[in-house]
């Protein structure tokens, strides 16, 4: 696929013709990352602009104690890196590469220079920035609401959300954000914030089951898969 068949899959760009994706397309570097690989670190200065067309990466940040807290999954056609390009600040989080990743590269003057040619760019990149804030007010909602139970059922939902793919009924949710498949539990619990001695007696995956009222619950290796009942 071209740079710009991908370019027309992203929501910011969906609206430019081929000729205006020819040009912007023209101005981006493409990179491959390797799974575990950091790709930016919090507080860097910001000078590029990310979009990926391949493989998925996770948003972290480090809690006051030295947790890692995983704060979304990207995957094809989402971007990142563009806050610093537009408030002139360090890096808001880190991003690290899930799995084998390849990304394009647009350089700050040339993202800048996109939203002063293109009003349509910059309409819909407030679009998705109001999007963005509204899932983060959810995200935080439920994280000083909920309960343990809550908060692993609200992730698995918004996981399927962002990254599931639906057919005849079920949910698959593809290349799940665990580093190893033994580290199943762990890396779900970074994302849903559950202290340990929280689940210390509990089985992850049964719980899971359990809360998922209206849903199966099936974990495939790294992937996912929610059946609703009807």
């Amino acid at each position: 696929m071209s740079k710009v068949e991908h370019l027309r899959k992203v929501p910011i760009f969906s609206d430019l013709s081929d000729s205006d994706l020819e040009k912007i397309s023209s101005k981006m570097i493409s990179r491959i990352y390797e799974k575990g690989k950091m790709i930016l670190l919090e507080e860097s200065e910001g000078e590029t602009f990310f979009i990926i067309l391949s493989g998925v990466v996770k948003v972290t940040r480090l809690s006051d104690d030295g947790r890692e807290v995983i704060l979304a999954i990207l995957g094809e056609s989402d971007f990142f890196g563009e806050m610093s390009l537009l408030d002139g600040e360090g890096r808001s989080a880190n991003i690290v590469a899930n799995e084998k990743s390849e990304v394009v590269t647009l350089s700050r003057r040339d993202f800048l220079d996109c939203l002063q040619k293109y009003p349509k760019i910059a309409i819909a990149l407030l679009e998705e920035l109001a999007v963005r804030l509204r899932k983060s007010d959810q995200h935080i909602e439920s994280l000083s609401l909920s309960d343990s139970e809550q908060r692993i059922g609200i992730t698995l939902i918004r996981l399927a959300e962002e990254l599931g793919t639906i057919k005849q009924g079920d949910v698959n949710v593809k290349n799940l954000p665990f580093q190893q498949v033994d580290l199943q539990e762990k890396q779900l619990l970074l994302m849903v914030a559950v202290q340990q001695e929280e689940v210390l007696t509990a089985n992850l995956v049964s719980m899971i089951i359990q809360i998922m009222v209206v849903s199966v619950v099936i974990l495939h290796g790294m992937s996912l898969v929610l059946t609703v009942l009807l």
